[in-house]
């Protein structure tokens, strides 16, 4: 089994939003804006990305519940494709661990 793990840390650009599957399963969408200084072939550059994140299960509610929009956050979990209802492809981060950020 090949590796897939992300830890990023960055601001929460869209106020989360909280729903529930047909299955029962409690879900926290929101997104999360990350900027740095990176060193690349000894070059300084910029690092932007913005990412969904998607926070599922009873125990990852809890660590949601209080996110706000500006919020800094660090956020640990694995990465997958998904499709929206439109048919575009995005990379979605699929927390298993979020900690606030002072």
């Amino acid at each position: 089994m090949a590796d897939n793990w992300l830890v990023l840390s960055g601001v929460v650009s869209r106020a989360p939003q909280h729903s529930v599957s047909p299955a029962g399963i409690q879900h926290c969408h929101f997104s999360l804006d990350h900027e740095s200084e990176q060193i690349e072939a000894n070059k300084s550059r910029r690092a932007w990305c913005r990412i969904q994140v998607v926070a599922s299960g009873e125990e990852l509610q809890t660590q949601t519940a209080s996110l706000t929009t500006a919020m800094q956050v660090k956020v640990s979990g694995f990465i997958s494709q998904q499709k929206s209802a439109n048919g575009l492809s995005r990379l979605v981060l699929h927390a298993r661990s979020i900690e606030q950020i002072n």
